[in-house]
């Protein structure tokens, strides 16, 4: 239940008149924009991804339903640019431009020909902005989805997936509020906390020259993309050290590695770097796709009686600050296209939140990206892996990471139908205990995977083909006395989990 918001207005009933009206487009929009016209007709802000599914496994019409509800859903999906009579950029909704999605047969010859086509420029004017298509061949089931990035973030992802796994199974798909943020961002410019916001920034950055990127060895106008890959050496044990010395983030403990970097590279003091921040800042936010972050700005002037205790001291200091203030769009109001942005840091957290797809036929397939460009003069990467660090560079197409694979698998096939079975129970006046398994297997690769806590529940503590060696024996007593208190009560709480 959404409470008013400071005006008295129901935000449902505030959405609703939102999606009526056109709206400017944000200031991080229009950087996208002004980039994509540096490469014109280029897919660099083209976010794809095409799985195979077991089409044993999965119902592909019923898959095809799905994903037309989910895009329906989520306004954003269905949002189209154009000029209004003034002749700006605006954004408008537009609920009948959602695809017609039916499934496609074709031989698995043909398919290997019609992937390589997928992936094209969108109409950024008038055009569709979300592509979605399914296909059937003999052997498996294909899905393509493509988005312009102007109207979808990282954490979006994660929310369509999961409101298709929710349509599959027949669930409701919580209210999208992306039209409301629209809005409230365009009232905020308005604000008396904005134009503090604003002076903070420039009085923080402005009047200092930056170097903000490598400095170039080569330039050229045209645009490509490139990518390393690079292990750092860091594993979790010292970044957890890390953490608890200097209590900092691990995402601001990068940047300060980033920072450092670029000022032994370019012999220079100063340095200022982008970063991303989700901007999800209610829950109304949560359940909504659309371009929400913000690029947010750290800069370190590195001085020889600066300690590392110092310099990690003012990163947190800039990073709390700027979300603080992130109504204020500084890094894209100030960069300039080429020639005058700032490398970007972006930490990948989530990358450890998966599962295991051995046994079931799901897999990303790679296709090509036809008219690929760099969006970026400089993205630095950090996947946080289960036992150490990747650093890629320059910016990697987010939506080639298998973790998009996974959160779908784990949405469909596990987590909603175990929710839709326990809500069937409560819904008859039975009491209803979940729990949520995050204690990783110590065996390469399967982390808190499907199966790792039945050793522990079973006490099979010498069945270690999910484990691994490395048991917790403290948590083993854990998990064996909430099991037996339900089995004895009803109710799996102990003293230290009540």
């Amino acid at each position: 239940m959404l409470h008013e918001n400071d005006d008295g207005v129901n935000p449902d009933e505030k959405n609703a008149a939102s999606l009526e009206a056109e709206h400017p487009l944000t200031a991080e929009q229009l950087y996208m924009i002004d980039y994509q016209l540096y490469t014109p007709g280029s897919t660099m802000y083209n976010l794809f991804s095409v799985m195979k599914v077991d089409k044993e496994l999965f119902d592909l019409e019923k898959l095809a339903g799905a994903m037309k509800t989910a895009i329906a859903a989520h306004p954003a999906l269905c949002t189209a640019f154009g000029y209004n009579d003034d002749g700006e950029l605006v954004q408008r909704y537009n609920p009948d431009s959602v695809p017609d999605i039916h499934v496609e047969k074709l031989t698995e010859f043909e398919f290997k020909f019609v992937k390589d086509t997928l992936v094209y420029p969108f109409k950024i004017i008038g055009g569709r902005l979300c592509r979605c298509r399914i296909f059937e061949t003999e052997k498996a089931g294909y899905i393509f989805f493509d988005v312009h990035h102007s109207l979808f973030d990282g954490t979006s992802l994660k929310v369509f997936l999961g409101g298709v796994g929710k349509a599959y199974m027949g669930m409701p798909i919580e209210n999208d509020y992306y039209y409301l943020m629209l809005k409230n961002r365009e009232e905020a410019v308005h604000s008396d906390f904005y134009e503090e916001s604003r002076k903070y920034f420039e009085d923080r950055y402005d009047h200092v020259e930056w170097s903000s990127y490598p400095v170039i060895d080569h330039e050229s106008r045209d645009n490509e993309m490139g990518e390393l890959f690079a292990p750092l050496g860091i594993e979790q044990p010292q970044m957890n050290a890390m953490e608890r010395a200097y209590k900092i983030s691990r995402n601001e403990f990068f940047i300060t590695v980033a920072a450092l970097a670029v000022s032994v590279y370019n012999n220079k003091n100063d340095i200022k770097l982008s970063w991303i921040y989700n901007g999800r800042e209610d829950v109304q936010m949560m359940s909504s796709v659309g371009l929400l972050f913000r690029d947010l700005p750290v800069g370190i002037r590195f001085r020889d009686t600066d300690t590392l205790r110092d310099v990690f001291a003012d990163v947190h200091d800039q990073v709390q600050k700027g979300i603080e203030h992130s109504c204020y769009p500084y890094v894209d109001l100030h960069n300039q296209v080429a020639k005058g942005e700032s490398a970007y840091l972006l930490y990948q957290q989530d990358i450890r939140d998966m599962g295991s797809l051995e046994g079931f036929d799901i897999e990303p397939i790679e296709v090509r990206q036809n008219q690929a460009a760099s969006q970026t003069i400089l993205d630095m990467e950090i996947l946080d892996g289960a036992e150490a660090f990747l650093l890629i560079q320059p910016g990697t197409d987010p939506a080639d990471r298998p973790w998009k694979i996974t959160e779908l698998y784990n949405e469909l096939l596990f987590r909603l139908p175990a929710i839709r079975q326990g809500e069937a129970h409560a819904d008859h006046g039975n009491p209803v205990y979940m729990y949520y398994w995050r204690y990783p297997s110590s065996l390469p690769d399967l982390l808190a995977c499907h199966a790792v806590e039945l050793a522990y529940v079973f006490n099979n503590l010498d069945e270690t083909v999910y484990t691994g060696e490395g048991i917790n024996r403290k948590l083993v007593e854990e998990v064996q006395q909430m099991w037996v208190n339900f089995a004895l009560t009803g109710n799996p709480s102990t003293e230290e989990h009540p």
